[in-house]
């Protein structure tokens, strides 16, 4: 489920497709907005607390490779969406899951 910065001047939208295509190796277009989740962490580097909003998408896959992910992570893969939904670290990403498995049986 990659996340990042929305860059100056880039929508949501653009930095969602972005973030994917970076972390994933994989492009795609946005079908419709999940929902989103809210979190606090602090950062070591802004020695600073943070508050983050995280959009998340549904996307239609269109191309490209999972090999080709950026050092951002470690590794990524394909999942069936029940088995991604037990690999989901926090409930709120769970949640993000189960609402698309719910979209997608409506599209």
């Amino acid at each position: 489920m990659p996340k990042g910065w929305v860059e100056p001047e880039e929508s949501l939208e653009g930095a969602a497709v972005r973030e994917v295509r970076e972390e994933t190796g994989l492009e795609g277009e946005i079908l419709r907005k999940i929902g989103e989740t809210e979190y606090r962490f602090y950062s070591k580097v802004d020695r600073a607390t943070i508050d983050k909003t995280v959009h998340f998408y549904l996307m239609n896959y269109l191309g490209g490779d999972t090999a080709d992910h950026d050092e951002e992570v470690e590794a990524a893969a394909w999942f069936p969406l029940e088995e991604a939904e037990t690999l989901t670290a926090y409930p709120t990403e769970k949640e993000i899951v189960q609402k698309a498995r719910e979209l997608l049986h409506t599209i």
